[in-house]
């Protein structure tokens, strides 16, 4: 062969990768471009100084209202509670082996869990039958500290019973009818939280409406002399547990098959919860910790922690020098193509890290981008506000752009359970206002409603939905919708 020919041959072969380069890279991407581009739904119309109204584009319209349980044949309910736990109940009968679930390095039976929690709320029933019970109150340092603690949050649950949870110093003046929990003597009020060595796999779950009504969660906190506290019904917890369920992608759900760590602290008790509850649905595996246990995040298939104590675990420190393989993978993972360098089965598939909205973002979008590549996993980043059941914006399980951050602390989709809107900060009607910025307000069914009061006073509703705004929430925080539907706050 002439030299000449060589030289178009490989000319041509240059040209042929050079046009085949680019259709290979959309063949590899996870996702087409236009559904990063496109995140939100967002209203048709909208009010002079207001964005239209945005909501999430996984539903096909309006929002995820529940469970969507089936009874009477064709009717449909959104579902509490005790759905939720029987769906679990039924699911662990079936199990060909025992389900466990680990609190705090304790471990219990579903059906141990399940006849303990049936017996401590028949009895705190019971032993309250001459008069109204009005709640049973957890220090917070103690929920999720022993196996005990799940008894009495399963046992309320599923009776009906109110759960308060808060710091001691949260606990107000009034004379409520209270039943406090002691975990040193194992106790309820007067009631013993009995061992029980039987499993039960039976729960009766007869539908009744009274079970979709009242305030199965209160949480309270208090600085000084003022105190809030937060109310969350069953409708709250229905509707957070389904738009969790249904934020990962069908092919990426969470199974049987799986393990999910939950990494409790102080100020995540609403979202641990949620979390918790859809783990029972999906029915993996379940433990939740309030310390470092490294051997089960690292075992763990999902995660769950707070952002900074992702950094101070060992997987947080992962070194993240830079080397030619690194660089390729984040190369491949800008063009939207999950590329990682490491592929190992032991290690977390998902990566849940979250933080409170607004609060400072301690880890960008291209160091995420290499903790993906290093893990070998996905990572969704969850911002929470204290009265929404589960997260008010996440980042999609695909989305691996980086954002530039200057003069931003977060980003994300809306919740499936929610809608916003942004209001201009000026008063006077601005016709030039383009509808992209302001004050950020919420509206949807996982809001619980929060209350502010001086210890000793009556309580008053705070930061709460407002009938002249059509029933939506100030945040007290500015935000910016981004040209790909997310909210940049």
């Amino acid at each position: 062969m002439e030299d000449w020919e060589k030289i178009l041959i490989t000319l041509l072969c240059l040209l042929l990768l050079n046009y085949s380069y680019p259709k290979l890279l959309d063949h590899w991407k996870d996702v087409p471009d236009l559904y990063l581009q496109e995140q939100s739904v967002i209203g048709t119309t909208r009010k002079a100084n207001e964005s239209a109204i945005y909501t999430s584009n996984k539903l096909f319209t309006g929002l995820r209202g529940g469970l969507e349980i089936r009874y009477d044949h064709y009717k449909i309910r959104t579902g509490n509670l005790r759905d939720i736990w029987e769906i679990f109940v039924n699911q662990a009968k079936k199990a060909p082996e025992p389900k466990l679930i680990r609190i705090n390095g304790e471990t219990i039976e579903a059906g141990i869990l399940n006849a303990m929690a049936k017996k401590l709320g028949s009895s705190i029933e019971k032993s309250t039958s001459g008069g109204a019970l009005e709640k049973v109150y957890i220090p917070s340092h103690d929920l999720f500290s022993n196996v005990d603690s799940l008894v009495v949050l399963i046992g309320c649950f599923i009776t009906q019973i109110p759960v308060h949870i808060g710091a001691d110093n949260a606990q107000s003046n009034e004379n409520d009818d209270v039943y406090y929990y002691d975990s040193s003597a194992r106790k309820v009020g007067p009631i013993v939280i009995e061992n029980i060595n039987t499993p039960d796999y039976v729960f009766e779950n007869v539908y009744n409406i009274k079970y979709d009504q009242g305030i199965p969660l209160k949480i309270s906190n208090r600085s000084g002399h003022i105190a809030s506290e937060i109310s969350f019904t069953q409708a709250n917890f229905a509707s957070a547990v389904a738009s969790s369920l249904k934020h990962l992608p069908e092919s990426h759900s969470i199974t049987k098959d799986d393990s999910l760590f939950i990494y409790h602290e102080a100020g995540s008790e609403v979202n641990d919860i949620v979390k918790m509850l859809t783990s029972f649905i999906s029915f993996c595996d379940l433990e939740i910790s309030t310390e470092h246990l490294e051997t089960s995040i690292s075992k763990a298939s999902i995660v769950s922690i707070a952002e900074s104590k992702f950094l101070a675990t060992e997987l947080g420190q992962k070194k993240t020098t830079s080397s030619f393989r690194l660089n390729r993978s984040l190369n491949y993972f800008s063009k939207g193509i999950f590329a990682p360098i490491i592929k190992s089965e032991n290690k977390p598939r998902i990566i849940v890290i979250s933080r409170k909205i607004g609060s400072k973002m301690l880890i960008g979008p291209a160091e995420l981008n290499q903790y993906r590549s290093l893990l070998g996993c996905r990572i969704i980043v969850e911002q929470t506000y204290p009265n929404v059941a589960g997260p008010l914006l996440l980042t999609d399980f695909y989305d691996y752009r980086v954002i530039p951050t200057r003069n931003i602390n977060g980003y994300g989709c809306l919740s499936q359970s929610l809608e916003i809107k942004l209001v201009n900060d000026d008063k006077n009607v601005n016709s030039n206002y383009n509808g992209t910025y302001g004050q950020v307000l919420v509206r949807g069914y996982n809001i619980g409603k929060m209350a502010k009061y001086a210890i000793g006073l009556p309580k008053r509703p705070s930061n709460q939905i407002d009938i002249a705004n059509e029933g939506f929430m100030p945040l007290g925080i500015k935000g910016k919708w981004g040209s790909d539907g997310c909210l940049y706050v």
